[in-house]
């Protein structure tokens, strides 16, 4: 939530349940709201959340609703449509095309799809081919993985006070 301020993107976040995040995310300055949801097998708890976020994407003036994983693009996309904005969904996982839910959650009419990887792209395209797709990887610093910053996994093990024997993830 700290990118893209200063650059004309100005975040505002709901989230279907409270917690940790959304008491860091508010202390940021970031408008807030827990809209709930509830499964999609418990219709009318689902529809109010749909309901609800639609309502606090119209107080903000969002420009769009990004769902950042497959329950809040459940939420998102119909909410999108309600309010009357653009909606994305970002796709983090391979793609089951036999799994009921994957092709449910590709029908929802997204006005673009977030791949994190090349991988999940060429997964998911097939079943999206009628989308704007763009990859958007997960940032990393990938020095902060540099093995002379690390150390040997011995070092690594002792500093961290692990057994010296045993997988190390």
């Amino acid at each position: 939530f700290e990118h893209g301020r200063g650059l004309g993107v100005e975040w505002s976040r709901a989230t279907t349940q409270d917690g940790p995040m959304r008491k860091r995310v508010a202390a940021m300055g970031v408008p807030t709201q827990v809209v709930g949801g509830g499964r999609i097998s418990r219709p009318h708890q689902h529809l109010a959340g749909v309901v609800r976020l639609a309502r606090f994407a119209k107080r903000q003036k969002a420009d769009m609703i990004l769902a950042w994983n497959n329950h809040t693009h459940i939420l998102g996309c119909p909410a999108a449509k309600l309010a009357g904005v653009r909606s994305a969904w970002f796709q983090k996982g391979g793609v089951e095309p036999d799994d009921r839910r994957q092709r449910l959650l590709c029908r929802l009419p997204a006005d673009a799809i977030l791949a994190n990887s090349l991988f999940t792209a060429r997964e998911q395209f097939p079943m999206v081919s009628n989308r704007p797709m763009f990859v958007a990887p997960s940032g990393v610093d990938p020095s902060v993985f540099d093995p002379a910053v690390l150390g040997t996994p011995g070092e690594c093990r002792r500093r961290l006070d692990l057994p010296e024997s045993g997988p190390l993830i």
